[in-house]
């Protein structure tokens, strides 16, 4: 590419007229690719692009005009029938990706271009690729869509839903390349399916949302409550754990905890359940990166102390946490010690504010996190000698425990909720709202209300109830069990 650009440069410097009628537009329009689906398109639109910016710099922009033209039809192409076409190879995404930032006017107008194919070209895209040019520049290609001053508000909002809405058909499982139905070879119709269970859903689909205009946001929700509902609860559950396991920047984390918030909307808790006990340990595993740190927490305090139906997360992730406490925060908070002791050497005035100034989001991180393991160890009561290396080593990063009246405020404040701030765990009852089933519930959260926070919780012992309420606990610690009770949907009904 960089041989054919200085020859073609140093040949219009010697006879522009010349070049410029053997690179006309009929003598240029046979080798305009009429689709791009194959690695020698990456060579033509490349040769393209040469000839284009010389004649940009040479000649009056009508010349390059007619010549752009040439190429529109093969990338309109990309639009037509998009789930009916195989991606690109990632050269051919590069050179079309490279022509477009330099030649805009080239980019369709349709919107799909923006809502699906390059929604699609992310979420198959190799993670490795994801973290460099090519996924930087589809993200913004994305993004200047959602910037583009001569759209109105209101068409750019729909563009960014029906992004948002590709985006979760991926993640509830929609393939992502088209059926080869007609053009199956040794092996028909089975190998077919196992190639389509074998697509692996990328990472890089992150990316979008770190594109996407944070003021959208507060509509996921509200999308996936709609949606959930009509959904298997596997489907639910991996698309969720697919973004919990993303890389935690923390545009990625509000719009993760915004998915999770719909299923709450949608009484999906049980999920969230199961998705906590897959999940807190790779988020916790982030919180060792500073770069992902901020939105890791956010994410392991909505699951840890939103999930207080149980202990099992919590109890199997002890060790983890307290390897957090001692090497990711233990350590850097006896590294700001002696940076403030050396500077309180130099002067007496400013030490704080330069300790505070030079990490403004440690020194918070670190104290809401020995604030939610207290509240879990309270929350979760009855374990005093697994948690003693985990109080240990919580001891660096908060002088004091939060007294019983604040744990009780944090773990309110954390407990799962709808979006209209009911909370999710009253809906467990499922009753009908007869009289009787209304008079039920009403004398049960009245004693609920009479009990003392210190008074333990059980079943009064009529007899033998000892037994069932054993078996109960026994059931409850089966994950299969639990969440089959959680998400029953059936009505009950009192006699």
């Amino acid at each position: 590419n960089f041989f054919a650009s200085s020859l073609l440069n140093k040949a219009f410097e010697a006879n522009p007229t010349y070049c410029l009628g053997v690179l006309s537009p009929a003598m240029l329009r046979p080798l305009a690719p009429k689709s791009l689906g194959t690695v020698a398109s990456s060579r033509v639109l490349a040769l393209f692009r040469a000839v284009f910016k010389v004649i940009r710099r040479l000649f009056p922009l009508n010349e390059l005009l007619q010549r752009l033209e040439l190429l529109r039809p093969g990338i309109d192409s990309l639009v037509k029938e998009n789930n009916r076409q195989p991606v690109p190879p990632l050269s051919t995404q590069m050179a079309l990706l490279s022509l477009l930032e330099e030649f805009p006017t080239l980019v369709p107008q349709r919107a799909e271009f923006r809502t699906y194919v390059l929604v699609r070209w992310l979420a198959q895209l190799p993670e490795v690729h994801g973290k460099g040019p090519l996924g930087n520049k589809i993200a913004l290609l994305i993004k200047a869509g959602w910037q583009d001053p001569t759209r109105l508000p209101s068409e750019k909002k729909q563009q960014c839903e029906a992004a948002l809405k590709t985006a979760f058909a991926f993640l509830c499982g929609s393939p992502l390349e088209p059926s080869r139905e007609g053009r199956r070879k040794d092996g028909g119709e089975e190998k077919q399916q196992q190639g389509q269970h074998q697509q692996r859903l990328s990472p890089s689909l992150a990316l979008l949302f770190d594109a996407m205009p944070s003021a959208l946001v507060s509509v996921v929700p509200e999308f996936v409550s709609r949606v959930a509902p009509h959904l298997d609860d596997q489907v639910l559950f991996e698309a969720a754990v697919h973004m919990v396991l993303w890389r935690m920047n923390s545009d990625v984390s509000q719009w993760t905890a915004a998915l999770l918030q719909g299923y709450l909307n949608a009484d999906k808790s049980h999920i969230l359940v199961e998705v906590t006990a897959r999940a807190v340990h790779p988020l916790l595993e982030q919180l060792k990166r500073p770069e992902t740190r901020e939105g890791a927490f956010q994410l392991v305090r909505f699951l840890l102390l939103g999930c207080q139906h149980s202990s099992r997360t919590f109890r199997d992730n002890l060790l983890h946490l307290k390897e957090i406490a001692v090497t990711a925060f233990a350590k850097e908070e006896s590294v700001r010690e002696t940076d403030n002791n050396n500077s309180s050497s130099n002067t007496t005035t400013t030490t704080t504010t330069t300790s505070i100034a030079s990490s403004p989001s440690t020194t918070p991180i670190r104290a809401m996190f020995a604030q939610m393991c207290y509240c879990l160890m309270f929350q979760h009561a009855g374990y005093p000698v697994e948690y003693l290396p985990l109080l240990e080593a919580l001891k660096p990063l908060l002088k004091a425990q939060p007294s019983e009246k604040e744990k009780l405020e944090i773990l309110a404040k954390f407990a799962w909720r709808r979006s209209d701030g009911s909370l999710v765990s009253d809906s467990l009852d499922r009753t009908d709202g007869n009289n009787a089933t209304t008079a039920l519930v009403a004398s049960l959260q009245e004693e609920q209300k009479r009990r003392r926070h210190h008074t333990p919780l059980g079943l009064s012992n009529m007899g033998n109830t000892c037994y069932m309420n054993s078996v109960l606990q026994a059931l409850y610690l089966s994950d299969r069990f639990r969440s089959a009770v959680l998400g029953y949907e059936k009505r009950l009904r009192v006699r």
